[in-house]
């Protein structure tokens, strides 16, 4: 299962605005996938004896990126052959993403079903879920989380976090 999101936008400094100024402002984007499969078990096996196992890629975009059909396809096809690069025994996935503009658009879906037949040697896109909107992406708001939590310690200590270099640096 590949759960993809987009995150809230990064504002480089804390500020308190009310919603109608936070909406539509530029901001650094941010991109989730979070793959999730069953593997054979060694250690911490669920119930039914199976292990979930869980790998994360996080995209930080440009100011100048959009959030639409083409970047989300760019960083998907990305996301999944550094995946299937990491995991050669994984054949078949299944996509799961929100109703957004961005995943819900015929582009993006055409092309998710032509990136299907072979253009990622050894993995086929099985199918593609749209789930309701805020749920089913525990798994990226997750780890979204985590990415606030350092974005705001950087801002805290007064460093700028306002480029994905500066940001990562």
């Amino acid at each position: 299962m590949v759960i993809a999101d987009y995150g809230m936008k990064w504002e480089p400094k804390y500020n308190h605005k009310t919603s109608i100024q936070h909406f539509g402002k530029k901001a650094l984007s941010h991109h989730a996938t979070a793959y999730e499969r069953v593997v054979e078990p060694e250690d911490g096996a669920t119930e039914d004896g199976n292990l979930i196992s869980t790998e994360y890629h996080s995209q930080v975009l440009e100011n100048t990126s959009l959030q639409d059909s083409d970047t989300t396809i760019a960083i998907l096809i990305a996301s999944l052959k550094e995946f299937k690069e990491n995991n050669m025994d994984c054949e078949e996935v299944i996509i799961k993403v929100d109703n957004a503009g961005a995943y819900h658009c015929c582009a993006t879906v055409v092309r998710l079903w032509a990136v299907s037949d072979g253009y990622i040697e050894g993995l086929r896109i099985i199918g593609i879920h749209f789930g309701e909107p805020g749920k089913g992406k525990d798994a990226c708001d997750k780890f979204f989380a985590v990415i606030r939590a350092h974005q705001r310690r950087c801002i805290k200590e007064k460093w700028d976090a306002d480029t994905p270099e500066r940001f990562a640096a």
